[in-house]
């Protein structure tokens, strides 16, 4: 774990880390292969267009190739 903070929803925004396994010296480890920053609950959207759209049901979105 990264540094962790608490959003104005009250959700953490951490660092987000991507691992590969790999053997070094005979023995298994994580390496972190990348590092993605401050990620949040919204990653790259925007919060307030976010929110406004309807919560996902099986409403939303609606199916079009269903038949």
């Amino acid at each position: 774990m990264g540094p962790i903070r608490i959003d104005e929803y009250g959700k953490p925004i951490l660092n987000i880390y991507v691992r590969r396994v790999e053997r070094k010296d005979g023995r298994l480890v994580n390496s972190i292969v990348a590092t993605f920053a401050e990620v949040t609950q919204f990653w790259s959207f925007d919060p307030a267009k976010f929110l406004a759209a309807p919560v996902y049901s099986r409403d939303y979105p609606p199916a079009r190739h269903l038949e």
